[in-house]
């Protein structure tokens, strides 16, 4: 009976991504099968990411939280057999198991338990989604009975998985935390501006908050009237305004050279699964047909086309996803049962 009066209620959907250094939380209101209004926030602070969370979610009778887990260590294997981890050099015993298809995501169970410990106190998690199983879903929509064998990539700032898959089984999978990697390559030139604390970097240098914004959070705590609608994203044109052109071309060169780099990574990641799928006996290797690359950041498409067609001669089909929105529309189609 509630599965029909549901719809009919104002509901809160809140998907968060944990990368290395933030948290980002969007939240949406729904009611009739439409999405009513939509927010996003930034938070370095845990303390301040879960007081958010706490002041959404109190004005709501129904509410989800559904969480990506973006910054722990996983991966997949082709098998649904536990026993055979064994054989990819896993401990199954150190890692929680979530079946996809024909495979088995592993997710490091130590490192989840943190994710939930995190929510403790605020009804907990309701949804928690690999990037592996993010990626599958985008096969689904996009690319569902495929006959070729197909290398697919999710991109996104922290993260690379891979999926080689024929007639939607899963032959080939890999999560890398590219993100990571640099931060360790860097630690020592970072360390003396930067302490770690509970796995949240912070930066001495911008320990100083803007005061509005510490006063729109203590204002949610305890204004008990507190609407969705009145919590607005916190603007940085009075920031933007006091650069000169040089420094913002600085910043655009850098970002540009940083797009560079990631995308480079991303090339290296791409032949070296690929080279691993046809060289590991552990694979049932097929011919790979076609490439298809999901990114949920900026890239050069014409640069990442040229370059891997002329290194493997495969042209890859690139296509622009919005990780949050598929997390909190993954959430509605389990909640439908549609998956």
């Amino acid at each position: 009976m509630f599965e029909i009066f549901r719809k009919y209620i104002l509901q809160l959907f809140i998907g968060v991504i944990f990368d290395n250094d933030k948290i980002i939380i969007r939240s949406t209101t729904y009611k009739n099968n439409k999405t009513i209004n939509t927010y996003e926030r930034t938070f370095e602070e845990k303390d301040k990411a879960l007081l958010y969370i706490k002041s959404l979610s109190k004005n709501f009778q129904i509410y989800y939280i559904g969480v990506v887990l973006n910054s722990i260590e996983q991966g997949l294997i082709p098998t649904l057999n536990e026993s055979d981890m064994n054989n990819f050099n896993l401990d199954h015993t150190s890692f929680k198991i979530m079946p996809l298809r024909n495979s088995q995501i592993y997710i490091n169970d130590e490192e989840f338990k943190k994710i939930l410990e995190f929510f403790n106190g605020y009804s907990g998690v309701d949804f928690a989604y690999s990037p592996i199983s993010i990626l599958y879903y985008c096969i689904q929509k996009e690319f569902k009975n495929n006959q070729k064998t197909t290398c697919y990539v999710y991109k996104d700032e922290y993260c690379i998985c891979i999926l080689i898959c024929k007639n939607d089984d899963i032959l080939f999978g890999n999560f890398v935390q590219i993100k990571v990697r640099k931060d360790e390559l860097t630690y020592e030139e970072d360390l003396s501006s930067k302490n770690t604390i509970d796995g949240f970097e912070e930066n001495f240098d911008d320990q100083e908050k803007d005061d509005k914004n510490d006063e729109e959070l203590t204002n949610l705590e305890n204004d008990e009237d507190v609407k969705l609608e009145d919590i607005d994203d916190k603007t940085l044109e009075d920031k933007f305004n006091l650069l000169d052109e040089d420094g913002i071309k600085e910043d655009d060169d850098k970002a540009n050279l940083d797009d560079f780099n990631d995308d480079m990574d991303m090339c290296r990641e791409i032949f070296a699964k690929i080279e691993e799928f046809y060289n590991n006996s552990n694979y049932n290797s097929n011919f790979i047909e076609e490439l298809v690359i999901f990114s949920n950041t900026h890239y050069k498409e014409d640069f990442i086309v040229d370059y891997i067609e002329g290194e493997i001669f495969l042209k890859p089909k690139i296509f622009q996803i919005d990780t949050l929105d598929l997390t909190i529309e993954l959430m509605h189609k389990e909640l439908d049962n549609e998956l």
